[in-house]
């Protein structure tokens, strides 16, 4: 009996330790081929403006932007400033953009008289923005991105594939002394 039990709270400890997920991230931050920059905080997105990538100076990359209401679909400030950078289009056009005090995101051509229109923001694809979200909503988890190295993923399958070892050994084992062997 007592070795059911081992074999039981070992299986329940492999599980639990596969059911966390790898890392804390839902977007990729692969920085976007199309940006006449080489730095920013960006974010590359599927919105009303069309495909394309939102650059921002780099302060603003880490709690300055968040969601305005449920969804990703109005990205605004929460800085007490406007926020002013470009918004690059997949197809090579770039127009300013800003992000006012609790407002959503708006763009311009590039004339001073054109006016701003808002940004409808679909998807987002790609950022290496850290959005603040403090609702429970599933945007975006306001954990550190962490990408694990090949060599850590390869000694994390290691462990858990020895742990697999250990719980079949136990139950075999376990199998065995029952028999009378």
């Amino acid at each position: 009996m007592k070795k059911i039990k081992i074999f039981i709270f070992t299986l329940l400890v492999v599980c639990s330790i596969s059911a966390f997920p790898a890392y804390a991230q839902e977007y990729t931050n692969n920085y976007p081929k199309n940006l006449g920059i080489s730095g920013g905080a960006y974010i590359e997105v599927e919105s009303s403006s069309g495909t394309g990538s939102f650059i921002f100076p780099i302060e603003y990359k880490d709690n300055s932007i968040c969601f305005l209401g449920s969804g990703t679909s109005r990205i605004s400030s929460c800085v007490d400033k406007t926020i002013y950078g470009y918004f690059y289009s997949s197809s090579g056009k770039w127009y300013t953009a800003k992000i006012s005090p609790f407002s959503q995101v708006e763009v311009r051509g590039n004339s001073t008289y054109d006016s701003y229109v808002a940004v409808n923001v679909y998807e987002i694809l790609n950022t290496n923005v850290n959005f603040v979200d403090m609702t429970n909503e599933n945007r975006q988890t306001d954990f550190q991105k962490y990408e694990f190295t090949y060599n850590e993923k390869f000694a994390i399958s290691c462990f858990v594939i020895g742990l697999f070892v250990i719980v079949g050994s136990n139950f075999l084992f376990s199998l065995k002394s029952n028999r009378g062997y």
